[in-house]
C-alpha cells in the first residue's frame, strides 16, 4: 500500500511538471527531467524500456558532446541521430544483473517518437526470470543540468518500484530474490 502511494505521488509530480511545460510552451523548460521505465517481460525474459525527454535536452547534450545537430523530428533530422541516441544511452543508462553470474546486457534501439517537445525512446535488453539482484545506473543529463532529475519505475511480476535518480544518487540496486 505504501508502495502504491509512493506511486501516485511521483506520478502526479511528473503529471504536473509535464502540464506546467506544455501549458507554458517552454522551448528551454525550467524543470530538467526524464523518465524511464524499465520493464521485465516475462514472456521473452526481455527487459523493455521506455524513455521520455526533453528533445531539446538531447539536443543541448549531442552538441555539447559530439558538436552536432540530430534534428530530432524535422524533415533534415541527421540519418546517424539513432546511432547517437542508442551511444548516449549506453553510456548514461545501465542495467546490470545477477543470476549466478553477473549480465551486462546490451541495448537494442526499437523506435523513437517525436511528440510535441519529447523525445520517447523504446528499447529492449535480454533479461532473466531468475533475477536476484537488478542494478541500474541512469546518469542521463546530469553533467548538463545540476538539477537534474531522473525518474525510475522498475517493473517486475507486476511490482513496480520507483526512484529518483540525481547527481547525488546516480544508481539504484533492487533485491527482487
Amino acid at each position: 500500500m505504501i508502495m502504491k502511494l509512493k506511486f501516485f505521488k511521483h506520478l502526479l509530480i511528473i503529471v504536473f511538471i509535464l502540464t506546467i511545460t506544455q501549458v507554458h510552451g517552454f522551448k528551454k523548460h525550467p524543470v530538467h527531467i526524464s523518465l524511464a521505465n524499465i520493464e521485465l517481460n516475462n514472456k521473452t525474459d526481455q527487459f523493455d524500456v521506455i524513455i521520455k525527454v526533453f528533445t531539446i535536452d538531447f539536443e543541448d547534450i549531442m552538441k555539447r558532446k559530439y558538436q552536432i545537430s540530430l534534428n530530432l523530428g524535422n524533415v533534415n533530422e541527421l540519418k546517424q541521430a539513432n546511432e547517437y541516441i542508442i551511444n548516449y544511452l549506453e553510456k548514461n543508462l545501465k542495467i546490470s544483473y545477477h543470476t549466478n553470474f553477473t549480465y551486462e546486457p546490451k541495448f537494442k534501439f526499437t523506435r523513437k517518437e517525436i511528440v510535441d517537445e519529447f523525445t520517447w525512446i523504446y528499447l529492449s535488453c535480454n533479461g532473466s526470470k531468475y533475477i536476484k539482484t537488478l542494478n541500474i545506473t541512469d546518469t542521463l543529463f546530469l553533467e548538463l543540468f545540476p538539477d537534474q532529475k531522473n525518474l525510475l519505475f522498475v517493473s517486475y511480476n507486476n511490482i513496480t518500484f520507483d526512484y529518483i535518480l540525481s547527481r547525488e544518487n546516480e544508481c539504484v540496486t533492487i533485491n527482487w530474490r
